[in-house]
């Protein structure tokens, strides 16, 4: 659920005041949303039906029906859990048992990664670029060290005009691996439609299956990450992105050279 939403108030500046109010009824009250109507949840938060579906548009959807089923997937999923989560107890504790948790969900979804298509990609590109911005990038910089040093050169770039540039020289015949926690962050979004209508393969590294980045990927593995928030302060660990990137990369190396 709050990685749902997360992916709802990237896109919060591009909202009109009215709009926000919207957004922040849905993100108060989902199960409200959706038990309601559009006229229904027009009626409860005092706003047009345009309103809504306006703000619904600006959030990606066609529409509230659209976001309304997507939301649905989300609360039948799994329980709404806090979106700041500084526990009471231990740090140590506390930070050990959620990477436990994250380490075990990861795993297990590992497990029903499409191990084989990955290393596919990875032998029939011509080059490999690692795009992750903010704290993913550094997982991208130690996977495309690990791949270079191993005979299978590889980049992973800062500078975000540097991305957009690779993006667009990049042709059907590359490898774009893409790391992204939401999947939904503005630039990973500007390069993903880049290398999309260039048809550049995509494989990706994200926190769920649900997101646009996963949508766009030739192959996409899903890791697990817990929110954390403290404010506007993300705390939520990145261990998994790392996890899943090695899983792949060391699988390559090892099918690949005699260790």
């Amino acid at each position: 659920m709050e990685l749902f939403f997360k992916r709802l108030i990237q896109r919060k500046e591009q909202l009109s005041r009215l709009e926000n109010q919207v957004l922040e009824y849905m993100m108060e009250h989902p199960t409200d949303v959706v038990d309601s109507t559009l006229d229904e949840l027009s009626k409860k938060i005092y706003a047009s039906t345009a309103t809504i579906s306006r703000t619904c548009k600006a959030l990606g959807y066609s529409g509230y029906q659209e976001l309304r089923i997507v939301l649905t997937q989300y609360v039948l999923k799994k329980p709404a859990q806090s979106n700041v989560a500084i526990s009471v107890d231990p740090p140590l504790n506390s930070t050990s048992q959620r990477v436990m948790r994250e380490v075990s969900g990861t795993l297990e979804q590992l497990a029903h990664f499409d191990l084989n298509q990955a290393l596919t990609l990875i032998q029939n590109s011509r080059n490999i670029e690692f795009i992750g911005v903010g704290a993913s990038y550094t997982n991208c910089v130690e996977a495309a060290r690990k791949l270079t040093f191993a005979g299978r050169p590889s980049n992973a770039r800062e500078d975000w005009d540097e991305l957009r540039a690779v993006a667009q020289a990049m042709t059907p015949e590359d490898l774009a691996v893409v790391v992204s926690y939401s999947g939904e962050t503005l630039h990973i979004m500007e390069y993903t439609t880049i290398l999309s209508n260039n048809q550049v393969p995509i494989l990706a590294i994200t926190g769920d299956n649900h997101n646009t980045l996963a949508q766009r990927a030739t192959l996409n593995c899903p890791v697990t990450i817990e929110t954390r928030y403290l404010d506007n302060l993300d705390l939520s660990s990145r261990v998994p992105l790392s996890l899943g990137l090695e899983y792949i990369v060391h699988a390559y190396i090892i099918e690949n050279h005699s260790l």
